[in-house]
């Protein structure tokens, strides 16, 4: 299984016309609301971006950020072929400060416990693919740097 994040892309950009290679049979339903949230804040959370986002993979469950804003992920420590997570233990214990109560690393840590395989490209992928200690097995880079923006096709 393979979980593909693309930031900023929305149910209305795919469809059978427009993105067949992509759609196939996920192409949204007029009955199939949109998995967003708004940019409203409650007091003291930050407010739902593409690193809270990551996080929630991680938890399986809504996870947030401790600053305010959008920050970015932080950049994976490599060692070897794997990567640890610099901040993590902070990252996991704002979640009891969220009222969220997530717990970071889940995905990565039941994949690994079961047998199976966890890797990320880029930082965003190693936040969800972490296990609870906040390390990746397998670790590389993004593809595109961060400035690259694919072009959109309509």
């Amino acid at each position: 299984m393979a979980l593909i994040g693309v930031p900023g892309l929305e149910w209305s950009d795919l469809d059978q016309t427009r993105t067949p290679p992509t759609c196939g049979a996920s192409c949204p339903r007029a009955r199939r609301p949109p998995s967003r949230r708004a940019p409203c804040r409650p007091p003291g959370r930050g407010i739902t971006c593409p690193t809270a986002g990551w996080l929630t993979v991680s938890a399986g469950q809504r996870a947030g950020t401790p600053d305010e804003g959008c920050p970015a992920p932080p950049a994976p420590q490599q060692s070897g072929e794997g990567a640890t997570i610099p901040g993590w233990d902070a990252l996991t214990a704002h979640q009891s400060e969220t009222g969220y109560n997530a717990r970071l690393g889940t995905l990565g840590q039941i994949v690994t416990d079961g047998g199976g395989k966890v890797a990320a490209i880029g930082p965003g992928a190693a936040l969800a693919a972490a296990d609870k200690s906040g390390n990746i097995a397998k670790y590389a880079p993004p593809l595109l740097p961060p400035w690259a923006t694919p072009p959109r096709t309509t």
